[in-house]
């Protein structure tokens, strides 16, 4: 009930700021989902933690990457993160009723089975970062139901970090899974979600023969840190 009272606010708000000029709008899009991501959060019991050093995105561009393991990975990173930022997401959202406008609003659309869209998407993400508007990414490309700490990484973000010559900022999300698994609100319970922001990952001088190495070493980073921090997963 308080997901759909506070989301179809938040929805009218977002639609309105799209009048602004382009980068106002996103800054007001992002504040307005931060908010909501508090809001909601406060009213259902869960609680948003950070540990390390949060990213300045005004002064420095990234591409911010975490593992995914829930739909509660996007309200803490919007409640953690500052500055302008675009989430990368599935095209398939957009037919999500009223989801799917927010996530236009707010993100960069890919559609993986086509080659164009991959494309068209990639040439987005190199373009925002190069007009200082960071990405957050999760780089596993779909919420992981498996029993390992992390799926494989996609390439995509990578690229865009290297072409754009701007730093890799990793973030682990713990306890999401355990609050909420995958989409299933009826399931969700109060509690303590926690991001933990990692020493950014330089690309300065790397190019694309490089992706795949730079790639493991924050998947290896990432892996390392969730051993340490989250190594029960649920059934």
């Amino acid at each position: 009930m308080w997901f759909i009272i506070t989301m179809l606010l938040s929805y009218v708000l977002i639609m309105a700021s799209q009048l602004l000029p382009k980068r106002r709008a996103l800054l007001t899009t992002n504040f307005i989902l931060r908010s909501w991501s508090f809001l909601w959060g406060l009213l259902i019991g869960l609680r948003y933690r950070s540990r390390g050093k949060r990213p300045d995105l005004d002064a420095q561009p990234m591409v911010v990457v975490t593992n995914h393991n829930s739909f509660l990975d996007t309200p803490v990173s919007y409640v953690n993160l500052r500055g302008a930022f675009r989430t990368l997401a599935k095209r398939e959202l957009i037919r999500t009723p009223v989801m799917g406008s927010i996530f236009q609003a707010s993100g960069i659309m890919v559609d993986r089975s086509s080659a164009e869209s991959r494309k068209e998407s990639f040439d987005r993400m190199v373009k925002a970062l190069s007009e200082g508007t960071s990405l957050l990414v999760y780089p596993e490309g779909t919420q992981n139901r498996t029993r390992e700490l992390l799926q494989p990484f996609f390439d995509g973000a990578f690229k865009a970090a290297v072409a754009a010559q701007v730093p890799v900022q990793p973030i682990v999300t713990v306890n999401a899974r355990q609050l909420m698994p995958q989409a299933k609100f009826l399931k969700l319970k109060p509690g303590v979600i926690v991001q933990v922001f990692l020493e950014p990952v330089p690309t300065d001088g790397l190019s694309e023969s490089d992706v795949e190495e730079l790639k493991e070493r924050v998947r290896s980073l990432m892996w390392d840190q969730l051993a340490e921090l989250d190594p029960k997963f649920p059934d």
